[in-house]
């Protein structure tokens, strides 16, 4: 291509997947006349074959490719040519319509498979009212839109963009609709891909459509979330097809068009920068409605109005950004009181405003609906509406009561409230303390919050009601944290604390450290405690934490000789993994800073004074509970061979005494033999029944792998249900209080898979049971 010379085409095969087109080309090149251009509109291909000839191979392409991703390479004498899809889907065709003729007769594919009839896709819409558009019709129903002052409603998708089916739908159903305030169109993005572009047609995203609004220029994008009802979508895209700024001549207009759209926004201001920014803010809030009124007496203000309400809401301030409209906008619109609800989440999170979640209980204890307390609700929604476009007020009954602890709140007092000071809770939390809900009170403490004299409340267990002694690990919570170990206006001493979360790695063995560092500690002046960092707020930066999530225990000293008591880590339990995949801790990965006991108290000894002018009565500490700990561990071991001996002896009597007992075949075929041990008395279960049993399982060798009666408690199951049809069948045969010993072949019990680890594969089991008692389905 480069000489300006067009050879012959070569033969190829093609296939695709969801991302990329594959090429044969099948020819052999003489590598440095190899010459590939591609661009979203065209590919082209050509080289000097071996034998002399020139082959090239050009088309445009059916879609979209991604320009510079296409890469070639000789494999197995022909050339292999990979090509980045744009547009992300199963199936089309390689090329356009017009190079059919001299494309098939050199592509080796399977043509039926590429017919009209395969390989298009139907139509997605049959009303009469979306119309299909190319370039000419789409600025034909433009023009025709401005003339009828009406808008024009777009859906420039890709047929193969099946996620949105339901979106198309309620396009239809809302086409047929509003079809006298707007032109409804369909561009097929596949076959008309200069207007795809100008879209930004896509199947990746949302579910988008396009509107031009009366008057104006630019089509802005309308988002139909799947199964969004159409009267809820209706009514917003009928805010995008008013125009974008109504100009009103009376306050009479205000109410009405306040009846109508619910938020009306209206200013008299003038100058060309607060117009621009005021229409930029009409066009990021196209749901509610922005109006310019003119003022014979220069008032020259900003304010909204709302449906049902005679009192404006003034814009606060000066700053008259886009950005500051829109915020003022979303927040008015907002009611200022409201059921929590999740379809109103984007909504909140938009406006930015703060939320008061007032949390009732609307479920009796039998899970029955119970109405919300008609006085609380009357005195919220009046102390709310005071303050609409400022804070919103959120009724959360029992399925939006989650994030009441993270408020420093209990779950099971209610009614409760809080302030947090936006919808996600991420920022500040104000917890209402208080029993008394009435208006006076409540007032005071929305007023509070505005002026700022509230302090914050944060997710706190209840202090637990017990009195520690030395040697004992102090159980903190966020509430007590000031009491223990933070507090700039006390001298609190030195205090340890282990930071842990239920899930955190070898708990159990650091709780254990921790507890034994307690009581070497007990002759110290040192308090130790550990924090539950999930059930309660900890300030992270303040124990110097980055990153995020964390769940590795942390140990930590406050000290008043250090200076604001800031925290001296200790011990880290964050695993670090070694760059060089030489070093022997690569795959093996250790602790950071390890909590063990020794290197914790050498470091206090380091730190600490107190620690160092008592280290020998620290190491006789040590010394006792190590003697002591050998002495249980001698004792448990001798525990444990009496008790083996005492099986051992138990199981030789067992057997001495099951050679004498005759088998039972239960199905004549030695797959479920029974020996009964003891004879019952009681009543036979029939199937269904749920049957409480005890039971030893071992294998023939001996080797034992359950027992409930190790455990301690007995076995509960449905007979015929959930076990071994061992157990099923035997249970079946056995009466209250009988013992019995089972032999169960494979067949009868695991079969070929076994039940690793404890049973191999084929293994036939004995079973020393007791059937204690039954109830009857």
């Amino acid at each position: 291509m480069a000489d300006g010379k067009v050879g012959e085409i070569p033969s190829f095969k093609w296939s695709q997947d969801q991302e990329t087109l594959y090429l044969t080309i099948e020819v052999e090149c003489n590598q440095e006349t190899v010459d590939v251009v591609a661009n979203e509109d065209f590919f082209g291909f050509s080289c000097t074959a071996t034998n002399g000839k020139k082959k090239t191979l050009s088309f445009t392409p059916r879609e979209d490719i991604v320009s510079g991703s296409v890469s070639c390479k000789s494999k197995n004498k022909f050339e292999t040519c990979s090509i980045k899809k744009k547009h992300r889907h199963n199936f089309d065709r390689l090329w356009v319509r017009e190079d059919d003729e001299r494309m098939k007769k050199k592509a080796k594919v399977d043509w039926k498979a590429l017919s009209d009839d395969e390989s298009e896709l139907s139509l997605p819409y049959s009303t009469k009212h979306i119309k299909i558009l190319d370039e000419a019709k789409l600025d034909e129903m433009i023009e025709k839109a401005k003339k009828d002052s009406t808008g024009v409603v777009l859906d420039v998708s890709f047929p193969w963009c099946g996620k949105c089916q339901s979106s198309r739908d309620t396009f239809e159903r809302l086409a047929k609709k509003l079809n006298k305030i707007a032109k409804f169109g369909y561009v097929d993005a596949r076959e008309y891909r200069p207007l795809a572009r100008r879209f930004e047609a896509d199947c990746t995203h949302k579910c988008e459509f396009h509107v031009l609004s009366p008057g104006e220029d630019t089509f802005a994008k309308f988002e139909i979330k799947e199964k969004s009802k159409s009267g809820t979508v209706g009514k917003e895209l009928t805010n995008y097809l008013k125009p974008l700024i109504i100009k009103i001549q009376t306050p009479d207009q205000i109410k009405t068009l306040a009846d109508r759209f619910g938020t009306v926004i209206v200013t008299t201001k003038t100058g060309k920068d607060f117009l621009n920014s005021y229409k930029n803010a009409a066009l990021l809030a196209r749901d509610i409605t922005f109006t310019t009124m003119e003022d014979s007496q220069n008032t020259d203000r900003l304010w909204a109005a709302v449906k049902r309400s005679s009192t404006s809401i003034l814009f606060p301030g000066n700053e008259f950004s886009s950005y500051s409209i829109v915020q003022f906008a979303k927040r008015v619109a907002i009611p200022s009181y409201v059921k929590a609800d999740l379809d109103k989440r984007e909504e909140l999170m938009a406006a930015g405003i703060p939320i008061a979640r007032l949390y009732v209980r609307d479920f009796d204890a039998e899970m029955k609906p119970i109405k919300t307390n008609k006085t609380l609700a009357k005195i919220m929604k009046k102390i709310s509406s005071g303050y609409r476009s400022q804070i919103t007020t959120l009724v959360c009954g029992r399925n939006f009561q989650m994030d009441m602890e993270d408020a420093g709140l209990s779950m099971d007092e209610l009614p409760a409230l809080a302030i947090f000071e936006d919808y996600e809770g991420k920022g500040k939390k104000y917890a209402y303390l208080k029993d008394d809900f009435s208006e006076t009170s409540l007032r005071a403490f929305y007023e509070d919050y505005f002026d700022g004299k509230l302090e914050p409340t944060y997710k706190s267990k209840p202090i637990p009601n017990v009195e520690y002694g030395p040697g004992e690990v102090v159980e903190v919570v966020q509430r007590s944290f000031d009491q223990y170990i933070l507090n700039p206006e006390k001298k609190l001493g030195d205090v340890v604390v282990m930071l842990y979360k239920l899930w955190s790695e070898k708990i159990e063995k650091h709780n254990s450290t921790l507890n034994t560092l307690a009581k070497v500690l007990k002759d110290v002046d040192i308090t130790v405690t550990r924090i539950n960092a999930f059930d309660n707020y900890i300030n992270e930066e303040q124990f110097q934490i980055r990153g995020g999530y964390w769940s590795d225990v942390r140990l930590y000293l406050f000290s008043d000789s250090v200076e604001n008591r800031a925290p001296i880590m200790l011990a880290n339990e964050a695993i670090v993994i070694p760059d060089d995949e030489n070093d022997p801790h690569h795959d093996n990965p250790e602790a950071e800073d390890p909590f063990t006991l020794s290197r914790v108290l050498k470091q206090l000894k380091t730190y600490l004074p107190s620690v160092a002018e008592k280290w020998d009565d620290i190491k006789g500490h040590i010394k006792d509970m190590n003697k002591d700990i050998a002495e249980r561990a001698e004792r448990k071991r001798k525990e444990t061979e009496e008790k083996k001996k005492a099986q051992e002896e138990e199981a030789a009597k067992l057997e001495e005494k099951l050679e004498t007992i005759e088998m039972e075949d239960i199905h004549e075929n030695g797959g479920v033999m029974k020996q009964v041990l003891r004879e019952g008395n009681g009543e036979i279960p029939e199937s269904g029944a749920r049957i409480t049993a005890h039971y030893t399982g071992t294998l023939l060798d001996g080797t034992k792998f359950d027992s409930s009666r190790d455990r301690g408690e007995p076995f509960v199951f449905t007979l015929g249900q959930g076990v071994i049809s061992c157990w099923s069948d035997a249970f079946a045969t056995m009466s209250v209080g009988e013992r019995a010993m089972l032999t169960c072949k494979p067949e009868y019990a695991y079969g070929k898979s076994g039940s690793p680890p404890t049973i191999p594969p084929n293994a036939t089991l004995k079973f020393d049971v007791e059937l204690l008692s039954f109830e009857s389905a």
